[in-house]
């Protein structure tokens, strides 16, 4: 089965994947935002380049979901991502309403079918710990990310998961450090092997 981990940034995605699949077995993908040429310039002036990104993300995501695919006929794939995060920041980013349709027509045509197929785990927490953990991080692509945009994506996040129809598990790791703290990990891996069970 496909697994996909999402969230804002610097709620733990990456890390939990890894956790996931060594916890579970199985093989793992991880988003390829490093190959997208317009994310830093996204980041320097977001109302030009955001139809560019998300677009491209898209794109990329969907070679990425046809691997996830094929795996999955043959164990666990946990992804630390899914699409609908295009979906999400297209709200936000794409201004032009033509663009914006567009953004939505691409998900809809690539990975609306699939969408009852995948666990998705949500995971959130306050803009003010995510703005702690993206200094801690400090890298080139988030380096200039304020709180008033985070706190933005938190609640284009939160809104569109109330509303989520499919398999969901919602983890507010706030207070949480499941990677260096027992109790918090075993907290998750209890919830996501129950869910995993049912499938």
């Amino acid at each position: 089965m496909i697994v996909c981990i999402e969230g804002c940034i610097g709620v733990g995605k990456t890390t939990l994947t890894k956790m996931l699949t060594e916890a579970f077995g199985g093989q793992s993908i991880f988003e390829e935002f490093e190959n997208n040429p317009f994310l830093k310039d996204f980041y320097n002036t977001p109302d030009v380049f955001g139809f560019h990104v998300q677009s491209t993300f898209l794109c990329l995501q969907s070679k990425q979901f046809l691997k996830a695919g094929a795996l999955a006929k043959t164990g666990n794939v946990f992804v630390d991502f899914h699409p609908v995060k295009s979906k999400i920041f297209s709200d936000i980013i794409v201004k032009d309403k033509t663009a914006y349709t567009i953004i939505h027509q691409i998900y809809g045509h690539l990975f609306e079918t699939i969408e009852p197929e995948i666990l998705i785990i949500y995971l959130h927490a306050t803009p003010a710990v995510i703005m702690k953990r993206i200094k801690q991080r400090a890298d080139e692509f988030t380096t200039g990310i304020s709180l008033k945009y985070i706190e933005e994506v938190v609640d284009h996040y939160d809104a569109y998961f109330k509303k989520y129809k499919h398999p969901l598990i919602s983890i507010d790791t706030s207070a949480m450090d499941f990677e260096n703290n027992n109790a918090d990990w075993l907290k998750i891996k209890e919830k996501v092997k129950s869910c995993m069970n049912k499938k």
